[in-house]
């Protein structure tokens, strides 16, 4: 019933990252079936799994929300009145 991933294990050298794949394999499926670490939670977009992830969309959404507000009356002036 289950895939034979002992040659994945037998040949992956670095433990630490094996551990890491089979961390967000897992968040992954908690995910989709909205168990597990997203019990009660929207299903996102977007999932970003590492921990330097966290830092790189908080940067873009920074970067993004000053380009808006830098950009505010443009945005605004562009709308279309009937």
């Amino acid at each position: 019933m289950f895939p034979d991933f002992s040659s994945y294990i037998a040949n992956h050298n670095d433990k630490t990252t094996l551990y890491l794949d089979i961390l967000n394999s897992v968040n992954i499926v908690d995910v989709l079936t909205g168990t597990g670490v997203a019990s009660g939670k929207e299903m996102p977009l977007r999932l970003p799994l590492r921990r330097d992830s966290y830092t790189t969309v908080k940067e873009t959404c920074y970067k993004t929300r000053k380009l808006l507000e830098e950009w505010k009356g443009s945005i605004h002036n562009t709308n279309h009145t009937e």
